[in-house]
């Protein structure tokens, strides 16, 4: 097993390497953030982060990046930040191409994620001749825009690395790509045993996607919520599916932030780290929101007049200072507001 591990850490690395466009492999950031836990984020339009944990019975990985190039990179950083080798699990957060199509990296490992994640993925998956000539488009473009004009510094850095991501992840489904789903799969929660510590999972979905999960790290104060909780790549939380579980999803938040846990940080999947107290805000727009619509649904008030009474709470309005304008932040209201109306209460 050993000799594997090593032969498996040596392909990945040549693989990595292979990047295209003359890209030196500093993409990928690290962030040692404790003794045993370190976040590997990509530098793209959307900040990718990945977390290893290194525990008694081996490395744990959450989440895989979009395509085996990016996520051969960071294998090879985890190895070389911690000096050993021994993946234990992989763990996806949901099945989305930026999350999972990296995943046949981590093959040595077992990979968790719910029981709703192969399916999705395998459809997900398809036509990845049609993804990757959809991509080529998009990086043409963006391309074109580079080339043809004087973007300012901050427009002409996204423009490269956006066309520097898309051309990882042609590359990465160009080569071999093999999608790779879960070996170990749970229905609500799953508790892994790693002996100096234990990863609790909890499913939430479907919300942003059918599978998503959250991750508990009690011992060192985590949560991994996934693409759920982003307040810097700004979208609706709830209105990407068409059947929700609120109630299952507002209890498993108020079950982890009822004091029986220690959550001192919150790690979304894309861009920065979140406090305890966002994460609360946020899950009070979510509660609070539900009943309102749910009791002006009873009261036999339209749509149209709730959207109208009610704007955004003032607190939330924060998001002003992360460059959304007043138009997107109430388009983001309205869309959950729509989101939660269609559901049964």
């Amino acid at each position: 097993m050993k000799l594997l591990t090593g032969i498996l850490t040596l392909l990945f690395s040549i693989i990595a390497s292979s990047t295209t466009l003359g890209q030196s492999e500093d993409y990928i950031t690290v962030n040692r953030i404790s003794d045993r836990v370190a976040v590997f984020t990509e530098k793209s339009s959307i900040n990718n982060n990945v977390i290893a944990i290194q525990t008694q019975k081996g490395i744990v990985v959450i989440d895989a990046m979009c395509s085996p190039i990016t996520a051969g990179r960071v294998r090879e950083l985890i190895v070389q930040e911690f000096n050993r080798s021994d993946f234990a699990y992989l763990i996806n957060t949901h099945h989305d191409f930026d999350h999972a199509w990296g995943n046949q990296v981590f093959s040595d490992a077992e990979i968790v994620g719910h029981t709703s994640f192969e399916e999705a993925l395998l459809k997900s998956t398809r036509d990845i001749d049609g993804t990757i000539e959809s991509n080529k488009k998009h990086r043409q473009k963006h391309i074109d825009e580079l080339e043809n004009s004087n973007p300012d510094s901050a427009r002409k850095k996204y423009l490269q690395e956006y066309i520097a991501f898309r051309t990882r992840f042609i590359d990465g489904l160009s080569k071999d790509f093999k999608p790779t789903p879960p070996t170990i799969t749970f229905e609500d929660t799953l508790t892994l045993d790693l002996e100096d510590i234990r990863i609790k999972l909890f499913y939430v979905g479907p919300a942003h996607s059918v599978s998503d999960i959250f991750i508990l790290v009690e011992e060192e104060g985590l949560l991994m919520t996934g693409d759920i909780f982003m307040d810097r790549l700004f979208y609706p939380m709830f209105a990407l599916k068409d059947t929700l579980n609120v109630p299952n999803f507002l209890n498993v938040l108020n079950t982890l932030l009822d004091g029986k846990y220690t959550i001192k940080t919150v790690i979304p999947a894309h861009k920065e780290f979140w406090d305890r107290k966002k994460l609360i805000l946020w899950r009070d727009y979510i509660a609070n929101l539900w009943e309102s619509v749910n009791k002006a649904k009873q009261q036999g008030i339209t749509i149209s007049e709730f959207i109208d009474s009610n704007p955004i709470k003032e607190k939330y309005l924060y998001l002003k200072e992360l460059g959304h304008s007043d138009k997107g932040i109430q388009n983001f209201h309205k869309k959950n507001i729509k989101a939660f109306w269609k559901q049964r209460s």
